[in-house]
């Protein structure tokens, strides 16, 4: 009796520390997420200057003034569009959060429409995309 105790103590103990070594052979690998914000994957993370530049690129090159609108009562007016980078990186939901004039407004809301050419990365909180809210100011001067 006592030789079959030592054996299961023996065999117990050599099974136990073989599954430790084994356990201790086991490899997991890990990458903790990071909330982002918003970017353009032609951009630097975090070089907002490139990202201005980029933006306001697209703009002037999208941006067709209505041809009867008198520029010179436009001058120095300020206006602020809204959109929504969505969590899939396209931009949804533009509109005029501070209104310039119904037909500027117009042409600015198709200006931005064009902002989808561009390869957007979306916002994050740790792991998992967002939808993000984004203003853009837009002053009119005459040059």
């Amino acid at each position: 009796m006592f030789f079959k105790t030592l054996l299961f103590i023996l065999i117990t103990f050599l099974s136990s520390s073989i599954i430790a070594q084994e356990s201790n052979t086991i490899k997991t690998s890990y990458t903790p997420c990071k909330s982002t914000l918003y970017g353009l994957v032609d951009c630097p993370e975090g070089d907002q200057s490139c990202f201005n530049k980029r933006l306001e690129e697209k703009f002037d090159s999208n941006f067709v003034f209505p041809p009867n609108i008198n520029k010179s009562v436009l001058n120095e007016k300020r206006g602020v569009a809204v959109f929504i980078i969505t969590k899939e990186g396209k931009i949804e939901n533009i509109k005029m959060e501070k209104s310039i004039h119904p037909q500027i407004d117009d042409a600015v809301i198709n200006a931005i429409m064009k902002f989808n050419e561009l390869n957007w990365i979306p916002s994050s909180q740790g792991c998992t995309p967002i939808d993000f809210r984004m203003s853009f100011p837009v002053k009119f001067s005459l040059k």
